[in-house]
């Protein structure tokens, strides 16, 4: 909803005291009290070229937080020029809008229509429209994994890299603060605040540390750019990690990010601390750090078992991670920088992406009972130089000889899990689901257990790995429980190899089908078809399948085609 500003009976005039430039923020007027109080609008001069103006504070008779040409062009104006209260064309619009949205949403709440099918859409709305968001009081977020949480919000607070001020109140887009850190500060535990992050570069860590808290990003993209935090010393010496901070860190429960990117990360670029339980990360992104791009981390030998865990990640993408460094402390180049690491326990990524990062694309790790559903991962560990990332470091990379990838290189590596945390994960016990996963192209692997105990893969499709598509180890743990059905494999670098004691249901390499390339819409992964069946295809619409019982749409079609359009739905409800 559009801000609505305060009019002024008759609309008294008052004049400048002095001459203002085009750029003066701070303005004084004879006569302050015929002006509303702020946050509110002023017209500057009259006919033609008069500016609009809005003020996010007034001292006496002088407005502050001014911001300049609202409407009209910045112009700069003589000592007794006229400063009023009027009508403006701004008024009018934002009137007709607020109606036009209130009767859009009354119409909405009578036919029972008032939601999106895809918390992406609304992501996406929000990122393009914030008024979506700022109008509501409370939020249903329906999603497939746990019950309904009906958010009511607390207080809404705004932030603008290029125009806010820290000494501003943060409480409308006109009193924005500068600082992302600026408005945490003001947030309160368990009042279900929401701060709006306008689009531009913001070079601060990150740390939301306040439970239940929104960053929502909006009108274009919100850069968290942390390429000014050193990676490596100038002299190419190590900068130990425990000196360097993630770009973007959630040390709370219950918090939602949404429409965040990460760039440049001298670390991890979205770190899940053990605090964090019950969060949803939507539509985010951690491009070009310099380790793994998103994570749920823990406390690294804790027996206790403190781990982010139960959180959502939701149409993110991890992509171009690469810790070059982590040479400098004895291990290969690009050996820890995966696209999402899991260290937790029921954390679930729906449609989410990694590409070309150094390590691994989803490495479950310590992951116990997590789950992937219609996820993506290409070129993982690839050496290439294409493929490399930390682009925007190549001084840095440089002092250390520019070193080659030599990263595990598996898309989906689902476990093993580890001893460490005694409560919760055992040696070899991970224990994850891929379902409708689509997997191409990593220099190794395509999913793999990596000595797990359990793993499950249910509709997913592998192609182009330059090793195996799907893999399992036997377990130096135990005895192992591997499912793989339905799933689909074309073009793997070598046969594909289930060890152990796996079920191998219906799945292409024991149905005794054929692959070939005109079995796909398409075999490029910048496609939005990549890897979907042609409609011709004899692996869809087969009678000789497994039944899923993951509610799919039937039990046809081989591979992660079989779930495109069928998974469980995320709802917005306002």
């Amino acid at each position: 909803m559009e801000t609505m500003y305060k009019g002024n009976i008759n609309g008294p005039t008052t004049m400048l005291t002095s001459t203002i430039s085009a750029t003066a923020t701070s303005i004084t007027v004879q006569n302050g009290s015929v002006l509303p109080d702020a946050p509110n609008i002023a017209v500057i001069g009259s006919g033609n070229a008069a500016e609009t103006i809005v003020y996010g504070a007034k001292s006496g008779n002088t407005l502050n937080l001014v911001t300049r040409g609202f409407e009209g062009s910045p112009l700069p104006w003589p000592a007794n020029t006229e400063v009023v209260r009027r009508f403006t064309a701004y008024d009018y619009n934002a009137l007709v809008d607020n109606i036009q949205m209130l009767k859009a949403q009354i119409d909405n709440i009578n036919t029972g229509t008032n939601k999106t099918s895809d918390i992406l859409s609304f992501a996406n709305d929000v990122k393009n429209n914030v008024s979506l968001l700022m109008s509501q009081t409370q939020v249903n977020l329906t999603v497939p994994l746990f019950s309904n949480m009906v958010i009511p919000f607390g207080n809404k607070y705004y932030v603008n890299s290029q125009q806010g001020n820290n000494n501003a109140d943060g409480l409308t887009p006109g009193t924005a603060k500068r600082t992302i850190t600026a408005a945490i500060a003001l947030a309160q535990d368990n009042h279900h605040d929401i701060i709006f992050i306008k689009g531009g570069t913001y070079t601060e860590a990150v740390n939301l540390n306040k439970s239940t808290t929104w960053l929502v990003g909006y009108d274009g993209d919100v850069l968290i750019n942390g390429i000014n935090r050193r990676v490596v010393n100038a002299n190419g010496t190590v900068i130990p990690k425990n000196n360097r901070t993630p770009n973007i860190s959630v040390n709370a429960p219950y918090c939602i990010l949404m429409n965040l990117d990460s760039v440049n990360s001298p670390y991890l670029g979205i770190d899940l601390g053990p605090q964090c339980n019950y969060s949803m990360i939507i539509n985010c992104t951690a491009i070009d750090g310099a380790d793994v791009g998103m994570i749920c981390s823990d406390i690294f030998g804790s027996p206790t078992g403190e781990a982010a865990s139960f959180n959502q990640l939701i149409g993110c993408t991890s992509a171009y991670n690469y810790d070059f460094d982590s040479m400098l402390i004895g291990d290969p180049p690009g050996a820890h920088a995966d696209g999402f690491e899991n260290e937790g326990i029921k954390n679930h990524y729906i449609k989410c992406t990694a590409y070309a990062n150094s390590d691994d694309g989803f490495d479950m790790y310590r992951a116990n009972m997590s789950n992937l559903y219609q996820c993506t991962a290409f070129y993982s560990g690839r050496a290439e130089l294409a493929y490399q990332g930390s682009r925007n470091r190549a001084a840095e990379k440089a002092l250390v000889g520019n070193p080659v990838v030599q990263g595990d290189a598996m898309n989906f590596k689902m476990g093993p899990g580890n001893g460490v945390r005694t409560d919760t994960v055992v040696d070899g016990g991970a224990d994850c689901k891929a379902i409708g996963c689509l997997s191409a192209y990593a220099r190794l692997m395509g999913y793999t257990n990596n000595q797990a105990l359990k793993m499950v893969l249910v509709h997913c499709t592998g192609i182009g790995n330059l090793n195996r598509n799907f893999f399992s180890d036997v377990s130096p743990y135990g005895e192992e429980e591997i499912l793989a059905q339905n799933c689909l494999s074309y073009a793997g670098g070598r046969t594909d190899t289930l060890y152990g004691n796996s079920i191998q249901n219906t799945n292409s390499w024991n149905l005794g089908v054929t692959v070939s390339a005109s079995d796909f819409v398409s075999l490029d992964p910048n496609s939005p078809s990549f890897g979907v069946l042609a409609a011709n295809s004899p692996l869809r619409n087969r009678n000789d399948l497994v039944n899923d019982g993951y509610n799919l749409a039937g039990n046809n079609d081989l591979g992660w085609s079989e779930v495109l359009d069928v998974m469980p739905k995320i709802t917005y409800q306002a």
